[in-house]
């Protein structure tokens, strides 16, 4: 395989899991590159299943090596929870199999204060929609006042570092009225992470050397990407939107190598189109059919609890995100949950306007949808001969092509592990 970038083409929804249990199966080194503990993905392999937020899904394959990188904005607590939890299915994690960058920026928990209280925080219901910390987290990091992964490796400096970032979060919790950090708060703060820090530290060590070196030998490696393309926030305009960026091109940088390293770039997106929170979305459906979608695809958000918006999927969209990211493949998820619809439609154009410059212009956009009859793989089971495929399922698949100019060469076809279709020769390079 050679080396790949993974990246959502939608709103971070994409059901990435099933396409990162695969890549991760094949590969020698799983790089991720960005985001935080905000999003999951449900990895499997060999009829073990997790659910990771943080630590690459190379950690399910033995022969693997995962490295976190320098773009990844951790919470050491959220870590320390998903390293007990893998210790738990009796997953190695040895250090030679794990690597953590120092200079990966953390979470702390005056973070999350202060996302609670910041201008212009989206609510939910009268709450504050996301109080995790990485959005106010993202913004040091940016400043360079965030401390690093690295620090935990030296306690004195840590504290010192750990004092000095809640003295100024309380001078802004203070001007928002939010409730400042005591001085016990502080020091019960240095206490725990200093603790954290000891339980981690075997696996704070630079890779980009032995990434290189990978690279160049040609070894199989897999770029791991969290979110989607219009949470990045040079794409989207809502208060709440990720304050980094998920583009493809980014990956090999924050990793410590050169562009000219990637390969290949695979964009993921589901059979459909959903998003949480609020937002245009050209012809959102409402009633039977999106009920139907939501349920069977069990679209919930994790972050409200209810169910996530529904429309079809928008390939005026995708081709905005294939440019983006310099795309040269694409993977389709959830496509039955498709199933025993009449009729599926596919966004193939708008009528008024190109695609916006920014996501929050699309609620003037007038979308140019085809239909396509419905098709059935509930089952899982899809011949390989395409000859033999649905019409509509063939169809669509062929529209989306011409649409993006790029192959589709992995389509989802259950929730089974194994439910899958690889198609084309670059679908046999990914995940052969």
């Amino acid at each position: 395989m050679p080396s790949v970038v993974c990246v959502g083409g939608q709103w971070g929804e994409e059901a990435k899991g099933k396409v990162f249990s695969q890549l991760s199966a094949s590969s020698d080194v799983v790089v991720r590159f960005e985001g935080s503990h905000l999003g999951s993905q449900i990895v499997s392999l060999a009829n073990i299943a997790v659910r990771l937020q943080l630590i690459p899904s190379g950690i399910l394959n033995a022969q693997a090596k995962s490295f976190l990188g320098n773009g990844v904005l951790i919470d050491l607590e959220v870590l320390a929870q998903e390293l007990d939890m893998l210790e738990a299915h009796d997953i190695s994690l040895a250090p030679e199999r794990l690597s953590i960058s120092p200079d990966a920026n953390l979470i702390l928990p005056f973070h999350k204060r202060l996302e609670a209280v910041r201008p212009g925080q989206l609510r939910l219901n009268g709450r504050p929609y996301n109080t995790r910390g990485a959005i106010v987290a993202a913004e040091d990091r940016a400043g360079n006042l965030g401390l690093r992964m690295g620090d935990l490796l030296e306690p004195t400096r840590l504290a010192d570092k750990l004092r000095d970032a809640v003295l100024r979060g309380n001078a802004l919790l203070a001007a928002l009225g939010g409730e400042v950090l005591s001085g016990e708060d502080i020091q019960s703060m240095i206490k725990r992470h200093t603790v954290l820090g000891e339980r981690i530290a075997p696996y704070i060590k630079a890779f980009d050397t032995e990434l290189r070196s990978s690279l160049l030998e040609q070894r199989r490696v897999f770029f791991e990407g969290s979110g989607g393309t219009f949470r990045d926030q040079d794409f989207d305009a809502l208060d709440d939107i990720d304050m980094w960026s998920h583009k493809a091109g980014l990956a090999a940088g924050v990793a410590g190598v050169g562009p000219s390293q990637i390969d290949h770039v695979l964009m993921v997106a589901k059979a459909y189109t959903t998003r949480t929170g609020r937002g245009a979305m050209p012809g959102e459906l409402t009633g039977d059919v999106a009920k139907q979608i939501q349920e069977q695809g069990d679209e919930i958000a994790q972050a409200t609890g209810g169910f996530r918006r529904i429309t079809w999927l928008d390939t005026v969209q995708l081709k905005k995100a294939a440019m983006i990211h310099g795309a040269t493949c694409i993977a389709l998820t959830k496509l039955d949950v498709l199933s025993g619809l009449d009729h599926i439609g596919l966004i193939r154009d708008y009528r008024n306007t190109d695609f916006p410059r920014r996501a929050d212009f699309l609620a003037d956009v007038e979308p140019d949808i085809t239909f396509f009859d419905g098709f059935d793989v509930k089952d899982g089971q899809l011949m390989e001969d395409e000859a033999q495929w649905p019409n509509g399922l063939k169809d669509l698949i062929a529209a989306v092509e011409t649409d993006v100019g790029l192959p589709v060469v992995f389509m989802s076809v259950a929730q089974k592990e194994r439910a899958f279709v690889i198609r084309g020769e670059i679908g046999t390079q990914l995940f052969g």
